[in-house]
């Protein structure tokens, strides 16, 4: 057998290896998160299950179940394709009823880029709080609602959760309450904002209760 073919078998040898000790890897990742979400299920409440994954990949991890008679669960999903793909992370309480109240909060940008916003027709709420309306842009179908209800207690619980993390916001609207932001759950950084995000989506999916109780 001559060098030429002994390098292609050694290539090739070398690449199966690191992609096996690359998928070792992640598995050994996976099993460590999964460990992370079943603690983390107890201390909120919710049921941990694992869907089999196949071949030697981890199993899927499910967090999801009731918190103060909402439902409520942790996801992971993507957007885009190809090169423009990005992994996100989510939480979700339920809104008891049906509820007319959508709107949408997320930190500030830099002021040119809400003046552009501006200009398409995207218009903040604002609440009337300087330190709170210069942390975060709303934008809601009931303005006047939001005003009245996101009062000082609301205001510093979302204040003091508020990671800031890329891509975060908070969406109330078609039956939940989501806290959502680019990230994996394998990432302790993420399901530390996830876990502290429940308290505070149990606050908006109150509001939209309230608000469909006040419209009737």
């Amino acid at each position: 057998m001559d060098n030429a073919v002994w390098f292609v078998l050694l290539i090739g040898g070398a690449l199966m290896g690191l992609v096996v000790f690359a998928l070792r890897t992640a598995k050994k990742a996976a099993l460590v998160r999964n460990v992370a979400l079943r603690e983390m299920a107890e201390r909120l409440g919710l049921e941990y299950r694992e869907e089999p994954a196949p071949g030697i990949f981890a199993p899927t991890p499910v967090v999801a179940g009731m918190i103060n008679d909402r439902r409520a669960r942790l996801h992971e999903f993507s957007r885009g394709s190809g090169k423009s793909r990005t992994r996100w992370v989510a939480a979700s309480v339920g809104i008891l009823g049906p509820s007319a109240l959508k709107f949408t909060m997320r930190s500030q940008g830099p002021a040119i880029f809400e003046r552009i916003a501006g200009a398409f027709g995207y218009k903040d709420v604002v609440i009337g709080d300087a330190a709170f309306d210069a942390m975060f842009a709303i934008n809601g179908s009931d303005e006047a609602f939001l005003k009245a209800a996101l009062i000082s207690e609301v205001r510093i619980r979302l204040a003091t959760f508020w990671p800031k993390a890329s891509g975060g916001r908070i969406t109330v609207g078609d039956g939940e309450a989501v806290y959502e932001q680019q990230g994996s759950l394998s990432s302790a950084r993420c399901r530390e904002h996830l876990e502290k995000a429940f308290p505070v989506l149990g606050d908006m999916a109150a509001l939209a209760e309230v608000h469909a109780t006040a419209a009737n």
